[in-house]
């Protein structure tokens, strides 16, 4: 059996958040012992009060300036194998766990910073981990070698019909569902979203997030006359379910890890309409599993969301390709990718 403490930099929902989840669970089903610490006073993901017949996911909150002095604590009441951080900011903190098995995973990096935090992971000489080709790149670039672990999927569940999901918002339920579980940040660029659906007649855009970025999207769907066919509604648990019952997958992201959530619309048969940013061109082809533009180019998304739309054969082309890619990323394949690297992590120290 492995112990593994999985330390968050931040808690709250997003990618990095459900793959942490997902991963600490797999373990959990294994047989594995796996606690879960988090960096900020954020609240953390559904898993952390999970209580399965094999172990307990225990969570708890180290954030504030007694960061390291209460990760310590941490370490020292479960005794882990390896103590695994999410978020390279973790890194100096890691790097004073001396004599433990200690790595840290990039789940999305900016490239216009990239190189300031690489060099502070380099420093720490803590084991780098990429989620994708995407930020493996983009660290190599900055001049630190990352080894890149897969990240993985649950299988799909039932769609929500889109028309219900319309009408539970106030929606013409006629209208094409559209879905962006987005951040409402600058990465994720939810401004071009609303512009690229202001220019698709019939389509209804639902950005399921929230972020600091809020109030500059709620003036733009004003400003393109939008109310009635562009909401942004609260994250859901059941949000697969959502998107499998849509007709597409829109994100206008700068930059990204490994989308999980466009993984996710392919598993479902949904297809998936993007911009060609770092993290999502490495694997998701164009014109073969999803429809590509350019980033920040909101007439381009709007032309190829209108494709999906309008092409029934396009769409058929891409659905079928991208089931076939999904089934390509598993839960189970992600745990014991991670597993083989801990037991080589817990090896080189021991040596």
């Amino acid at each position: 059996m492995t112990s593994v403490l999985m330390v968050l930099a931040n808690g709250g929902p997003g990618g990095m958040q459900v793959a942490v989840e997902r991963l600490a669970l797999g373990l959990l089903h294994q047989g594995h012992d796996v606690a879960l610490a988090i960096g900020d006073p954020q609240p953390a993901p559904k898993g952390q009060l999970v209580t399965t017949a094999l172990g307990h996911y225990r969570s708890s909150l180290l954030g504030g300036p007694r960061f390291a002095e209460r990760l310590h604590r941490a370490v020292r009441g479960m005794r882990p194998a390896v103590v695994h951080g999410h978020g390279l900011r973790l890194a100096p903190q890691l790097a004073t766990l001396v004599g433990h098995a200690v790595c840290v995973t990039c789940h999305g990096l900016d490239p216009a910073t990239a190189r300031a935090t690489a060099s502070l992971v380099r420093a720490s000489q803590v084991p780098a981990i990429s989620c994708g080709e995407g930020p493996r790149a983009v660290l190599e670039r900055a001049g630190l070698v990352s080894t890149v672990l897969p990240v993985g999927i649950d299988p799909p569940l039932s769609p929500i019909d889109k028309g219900a999901t319309l009408r539970s918002l106030g929606l013409d339920p006629a209208l094409e569902l559209v879905v962006a579980p987005v951040r409402l940040s600058p990465q994720k660029d939810p401004c071009t979203l609303v512009d690229a659906v202001a220019l698709v007649e019939g389509a209804a855009l639902v950005l399921y997030g929230d972020g600091p970025l809020r109030r500059e999207v709620e003036h733009r769907i004003a400003e393109h006359h939008l109310e009635d066919r562009c909401v942004i509604a609260p994250h859901r648990a059941d949000l697969r379910a959502v998107l499998g019952g849509a007709s597409a997958l829109l994100l206008a992201s700068r930059y990204e890890g490994h989308v999980l959530v466009a993984l996710e619309a392919m598993a479902a048969g949904v297809p998936v309409v993007s911009t060609a940013c770092t993290g999502v061109v490495e694997w998701a082809h164009n014109d073969v599993t999803a429809a590509l533009a350019p980033v920040g180019d909101a007439p381009g998304l709007a032309q190829r969301l209108q494709q999906v739309l309008g092409d029934a054969r396009y769409r058929s082309a891409l659905v079928a390709a991208g089931l076939e890619l999904a089934r390509g990323y598993s839960t189970s394949a992600m745990v014991e990718a991670h597993l083989t690297y801990y037991d080589s992590l817990v090896t080189t120290r021991r040596s």
